[in-house]
């Protein structure tokens, strides 16, 4: 197990060094890591950054009131605040100090790991598996596999997943030899086995010239007064995407707006999402609807806003955006799911990282307004690494779908290192 932080003072690298030793019992069913991490750094202003680029092994846990204690041991140190809360999603952690703060010269980090035995000295696996958060995968993963010869062939991915009555009903971007992608369809009894109702996709390239004549992706289907609504991502000649929107009486031949035309553009000049604003998630709000969209702009900020809509069509984007801002070195991957019971939204999603895998995985945050959103304490809720060997790369979209007030199924994409094509696989929760 490894953590690893490296401490900023005023921008500039000082050091970083660390001791870990084993994890041992509390005695009351929890235990404690002891992280040590020594500096020496001086203070030339009243603000400390901490640029916090964390390492974590797949078997660690953080608990939710995990922080920071700092040590005044050193005579020139000051004491701090006994505790002060880390966002491991974060890669900058900024301290204010007392203005006459010269330096200081060690902190300790504590790690609380749930479910841990009286008397362990080691970390069972069973406690940070995915399954004590509720998640367990199915066993004859995938579920879902390109079909050879068909528009589909190179892979699937990006699944948007309903249930009708008896039937579940998936959408899902497949990719073909030369990596355009077009949805496709799929129906099943019991969410495994996956039958195809026509051979060909369902949605395909837009026009030439128009913004998805490259590539169209479902972002969200739903069964609306009689009518089957598609949100969807669509990708011009040029590489640029935008949100699109499409309408349809049995889920298979889908006609787009008027003209053909994307449903949401970018935010103004110098706003946080002025280059990209895609719809990732909807959901049924009252007579109107609710979404989850992802936007960025070129000084690498990246984060997911909040828009409402009357027809599913016009959108408005919430003043308070974004609501929530991606951590550094990671990226979306791929679009996830808006779910509303009573008065509270449910958004399901997941981030991809090359740099901190683990900060890749599934995440959860609720909210009651669509502004201000809780996330849950132990994100990601299921690591990227804790899925089958054919997702260790990344996901590729997840759906999550509420089957009772108690269980939940997701159905998601994954890139692997094992299969050279991607495919796509089911958890339950519980």
């Amino acid at each position: 197990m490894t953590k690893c932080f490296r401490l900023f003072a005023i921008g500039i690298l000082v050091g970083c060094s660390q001791t870990l030793p084993a994890p041992h019992s509390n005695g009351d069913g929890g235990g404690t890591v002891d992280v040590e991490v020594t500096v020496d750094i001086e203070v030339a202003a009243d603000v400390l950054e901490i640029a916090a680029d964390v390492e974590i092994a797949a078997d660690t846990a953080v608990d939710p009131d995990e922080g920071i204690v700092w040590d005044a041991s050193s005579p020139d140190a000051k004491k701090l605040p006994d505790a002060m809360p880390l966002d491991l999603s974060a890669d900058l952690l900024t301290l204010d100090l007392p203005p006459d703060t010269v330096s200081f010269d060690s902190l300790v980090i504590d790690t609380f790991v749930p479910d841990l035995p009286p008397d362990s000295s080691v970390v069972p696996d069973a406690a940070l598996n995915p399954g004590s958060l509720g998640w367990t995968f199915h066993t004859a993963n995938p579920v879902l596999e390109p079909t050879p010869l068909s528009f589909d062939q190179y892979g699937v991915q990006e699944p948007v997943v309903i249930k009708m009555g008896s039937i579940y009903k998936m959408w899902y971007a497949g990719r073909d030899q030369s990596k355009l992608t077009r949805v496709g369809y799929a129906t099943s009894p019991d969410g495994i086995t996956w039958n195809h109702p026509t051979s060909g996709a369902v949605l395909t390239l837009g026009n030439q010239g128009s913004f998805d004549a490259k590539g169209v992706s479902p972002a969200e289907v739903m069964y609306d007064l009689g009518i089957y609504k598609m949100w969807y991502i669509g990708e011009s000649a040029a590489g640029d995407k935008r949100s699109g929107y499409a309408s349809s009486h049995d889920g298979i031949s889908w006609t787009r707006l008027a003209g053909g035309q994307s449903i949401m553009s970018p935010g103004a000049p110098g706003a946080w999402d002025e280059s990209l604003s895609l719809i990732a998630a909807v959901a049924k709000d009252g007579t109107g609807f609710s979404a989850t969209y992802f936007g960025g702009n070129s000084g690498g900020v990246f984060g997911y806003g909040w828009a409402t809509s009357n027809d599913g069509v016009s959108w408005t984007k919430a003043a308070g955006n974004p609501i929530s801002v991606v951590p550094n070195h990671a990226m979306p991957s791929g679009v996830g799911s808006l779910i509303k019971t009573g008065s509270t939204y449910h958004h399901y999603y997941s981030f991809y990282s090359s740099v901190v895998p683990a900060l890749a995985g599934v995440y959860y945050q609720s909210s009651v307004d669509g502004i201000n959103w809780i996330s849950h304490p132990q994100n990601p809720v299921i690591a990227t690494a804790d899925f089958a060997p054919w997702t260790l790369d990344r996901l590729l979209g997840i759906s999550v779908i509420r089957e009772d007030s108690t269980s939940l199924k997701m159905w998601y994409g994954g890139a692997g290192l094992v299969t050279t094509t991607d495919s796509i696989g089911l958890a339950y929760n519980p």
